[in-house]
């Protein structure tokens, strides 16, 4: 449990990086409508065409910009796609494609986290050893108050027990006398 804490938090910190950056001054948007969402998406794929899009994002920074994320069918990236097309709005320019089949520096990193994280490392096997590790606390806390109140009942009954015994021992030493 002490590793899937571990890359949550590293995963929130390499999340938050970018956002302790120095703000950059954002762009304003042009006063033209943007293309067709349909023909970015066609110039995107002719720029690369392998790979299954997976995400489009539209920069806060940048009006201009349009990013277009691509799932490669050789990537070794996990459950990342790093492979993107930017791609200008408006004029439909390309910007920059940039293909990842193989994650390295921050991006290996990221993945190799994120795979600790998830319990991916070892498939299925390691995925059900996360979810038992996860789900051992409220197993532990619901069997603790079973064993109290099994624990009680118990002393409970050992009580009336005794109170019961101590009034048959006193009606025999009345009767006795």
């Amino acid at each position: 449990m002490v590793t899937v804490a571990a890359t949550g938090v590293a995963i929130v910190a390499l999340h938050l990086l970018p956002m302790l950056a120095p703000s950059v001054a954002t762009k304003t948007a042009p006063n033209q409508p943007t293309l067709a969402l349909s023909y970015l998406i066609e110039k995107a794929n002719a720029a690369m065409p392998e790979g299954k899009i997976t995400t489009i994002e539209f920069s806060a920074q940048d009006p201009e910009l349009l990013t277009i994320r691509k799932k490669l069918p050789t990537q070794d990236t996990g459950r990342f796609d790093f492979s993107t097309v930017e791609l200008n709005q408006y004029s439909g320019a390309v910007i920059a494609s940039t293909k990842v089949a193989k994650a390295e520096g921050l991006h290996k990193l990221m993945t190799t986290i994120a795979t600790l994280h998830f319990g991916t490392f070892g498939h299925l096997p390691t995925r059900f050893l996360y979810l038992f590790l996860g789900l051992m606390p409220t197993i532990l806390f619901i069997t603790g108050l079973a064993n109290l109140q099994h624990h009680r009942l118990i002393e409970n009954r050992r009580e009336v027990a005794l109170n019961l015994a101590q009034s048959v021992e006193s009606s025999v030493n009345s009767h006795s006398d």
